[in-house]
């Protein structure tokens, strides 16, 4: 939480606070607001040069020229009225799920910042559907798991697509090595990381159609089982998400 206090009006106040309610439910308000007068003196004076208002003796006109409108005090140069409130709810029931509820007001453009912030989260947790898919860690008993490894996540060297994405598809490497830079993320074979049949792009084309997805996807994941943990053979417990939470 932060406030700050300056010349010509200026008046900033931003701050979080985070409140737990549960293990599994927490609740987080973000707010913002910034006030700041114009720093340009608009005192009416003699017409401006196009006879369409008035100027002051700095020659800044107090009317708009696209509009032909008077200029209020909020509205004249360098001045700021600003605000945005945010309020987001979090449920995670489990390690491998969350659900996330959020709730915005803002002074401008709030049609538009909603559907910026929408198109983020769903290109967000398309990503990470993409990424993870079907892949869990081994579960060795009081609620402890293996370590992160590279087969724990989708590869994918594909070099166009990795070249947009700035390396994002060598997903598995960065879950192995956190601290590695992007431009460094090294790939693997499918010995080591399970491979994705396409590029990030056509794999969120597929993501739209689940029948298509689990003909292209589901038998990798039986395979990448049997590959990787052939000593397990029930793996309901994964499915159903009943392990218990890591330690």
């Amino acid at each position: 939480m932060g406030a700050e206090v300056s010349s010509y009006g200026y008046r900033n106040v931003l701050g979080t606070l985070n409140l737990p309610i549960s293990d599994t439910l927490a609740l987080r308000f973000n707010f913002f607001d910034e006030e700041r007068d114009s720093w340009i003196s608009q005192d009416t004076g003699t017409k401006d040069l196009f006879g369409q208002g008035f100027s002051g003796p700095d020659g800044i006109p107090d009317m708009d020229q696209r509009w032909n409108e008077n200029v209020d005090q909020d509205g004249r140069y360098g001045a700021a009225d600003r605000y945005a409130y945010r309020a987001s709810l979090l449920w995670a029931p489990v390690d491998r799920f969350e659900w996330r509820l959020t709730y915005e007001v803002g002074q401008d453009d709030k049609i538009l910042f909603l559907f910026q912030a929408l198109t983020a989260v769903f290109h967000l947790e398309l990503v990470n559907y993409i990424e993870h898919y079907g892949l869990t860690r081994k579960h060795l008993g009081g609620g402890k798991y293996e370590p992160v490894l590279p087969h724990h996540s989708w590869n994918a060297e594909h070099r166009a697509a990795n070249w947009m994405l700035i390396n994002l598809q060598r997903h598995s490497d960065h879950h192995y090595k956190p601290n590695r830079r992007y431009q460094l993320l090294q790939t693997y074979g499918g010995s080591i990381a399970p491979q994705l049949p396409y590029s990030y792009p056509f794999m969120g084309l597929f993501a739209f159609f689940p029948p298509v997805w689990r003909r292209v996807m589901n038998h990798r994941i039986q395979k990448w089982r049997a590959m990787y943990y052939p000593e397990i053979t029930d793996w309901s417990a994964y499915n159903k998400m009943t392990n218990p939470k890591p330690r």
